[in-house]
């Protein structure tokens, strides 16, 4: 399934605060501008599953207008508020505090490292496999990973990033592999569906050399698409939001 509708929420919103429609040169491909600080989510899945993929097309802009550059900006790590989020998480029927996601399982900024956006080369600081899981904060150690951004001004103005989740419910393990691209042209909005969904299905489903695992006794409760951007003076273009059951 392929969701492009979001759903996103802020703490504290003001009417100034939500995001707006944003149409790449006038036409083509459509998107949604986040606020600053801002988490997206929304429900995919009920029930059990083993094998899903999700994923987004981006592309961001500075706050000055839906095609300025991106500034260098760099938020205190040592606080869960500040670090980008993207993965799943349990459903949520109500809004998430500021403080962060208690139960959320995906990349996240790395605690004790850099929280930023460097925009010489268009990048987020490095990310690392996180579960936080009824509060519990765990970093995996392994793999860290830096996601590309694009700043919409050029023929190629967007980036995709994906992770897939594979579950062994015998050994009770999270695995995840995840994939980053730039450099994308979407000339018609939907171009979208069909380059999302051909990336996530090329996401490896390898557990043996999987990217990061964690011990998670049930996933039932995960099926909730989640992403938090912490950035103040930049701000992120979500063209399509996606999710693929594998199994």
């Amino acid at each position: 399934m392929i969701e492009t509708i979001p759903t996103i929420g802020i703490a504290m919103p003001t009417a100034a605060d939500w995001g707006q429609l944003y149409q790449f040169n006038g036409t083509g491909d459509a998107g949604l501008i986040l606020p600053p600080r801002a988490y997206y989510f929304r429900d995919f899945f009920s029930g059990q599953w083993n094998d899903m993929s999700i994923g987004i097309i981006h592309c961001e802009c500075g706050t000055s207008g839906s095609t300025s550059a991106l500034v260098n900006e760099r938020q205190l790590e040592d606080n869960l508020a500040n670090l980008f989020n993207f993965g799943i998480s349990q459903s949520l029927s109500s809004a998430i505090d500021v403080a962060g996601n208690p139960n959320f399982v995906g990349l996240a900024g790395l605690m004790g490292g850099p929280s930023q956006v460097n925009a010489g080369v268009n990048t987020l600081g490095w990310l690392s496999p996180t579960c936080i899981y009824n509060g519990n904060f765990q970093q995996n150690g392994g793999t860290l990973f830096q996601a590309d951004l694009s700043q919409g001004v050029t023929s190629t103005p967007f980036s995709m990033l994906g992770i897939r989740f594979i579950y062994n419910p015998i050994n009770q393990t999270l695995y995840m592999n995840w994939a980053t691209q730039t450099g994308i042209s979407l000339p018609a909005e939907g171009d979208d569906v069909t380059t999302l969904t051909t990336f996530l299905q090329g996401l490896s489903g390898s557990t043996s050399g999987a990217q990061a695992s964690f011990p998670l006794v049930n996933n039932s409760n995960l099926n909730t698409f989640y992403l938090y951007w912490p950035y103040l003076n930049n701000l992120i273009k979500l063209h399509c939001v996606g999710a693929i059951k594998n199994s």
